[in-house]
């Protein structure tokens, strides 16, 4: 391209060379409507991704089988969480959520998760779903609380055991998800407190 087209370009419009374009500015999460925000379907075994509305939706869901064909999917009883994951001076964000059977209550959840998102250009844009790694058979879904530091998201969970009730699980567990690619990938660090060691029951 002749250097008179790209100082044309440059004087006329303001840009680097003909046609282009410079980088898109990305959202700050921190004024998202984190209420109203639209999640990764698979979090609650949901073929489309789902829409919240005010911190709820009711979707078809194929992981729970023909006995719960349709879950609800709540959001937010806890806090956003943010942190700059990528090391780039912007802060990303974990959303809490749940699949429950509508009930309202704690026995009704069949499922926790925390999704991870960066900020997209015109929205937040899912880099991660984590789960809880540790959950007994037969009880309770695992809590799940994180923190976002520099290059690692720290999951810590709450599982439960036989004798614990539904206020209190006594399980203790750690895991830490990388930034690897763009995506957020579980790493071999695991780390299981005394309280968490016998499965058995008993205090």
């Amino acid at each position: 391209m002749p250097i008179a087209c790209v100082l044309a370009v440059v004087l006329l419009f303001g840009i680097g060379s003909c046609g282009g374009k410079g980088p898109a500015k990305a959202i700050n999460l921190h004024n998202v409507d984190w209420a109203n925000v639209t999640i990764p379907g698979s979090v609650c075994g949901a073929k489309d991704p789902i829409q919240l509305r005010k911190r709820k939706a009711v979707v078809s869901s194929s992981r729970w089988g023909s006995r719960l064909p349709r879950v609800t999917v709540s959001s937010g009883w806890n806090p956003v969480v943010y942190g700059d994951l990528d090391r780039d001076g912007k802060d990303e964000a974990a959303l809490v959520v749940d699949c429950n059977n509508g009930g309202g209550t704690a026995d009704g959840v069949l499922a926790y998760a925390q999704i991870v998102f960066t900020a997209g250009e015109k929205s937040p844009r899912p880099i991660g779903i984590i789960t809880p790694r540790q959950h007994p058979p037969h009880e309770l879904p695992t809590l799940l609380r994180v923190s976002i530091q520099p290059g690692a998201v720290v999951a810590h969970e709450a599982w439960y055991r036989p004798t614990d009730g539904t206020c209190c699980p006594s399980g203790r567990s750690t895991t830490v998800w990388r930034l690897r690619g763009g995506r957020l990938q579980e790493v071999n660090i695991f780390i299981v407190t005394r309280a968490s060691l016998s499965l058995g029951g008993g205090g």
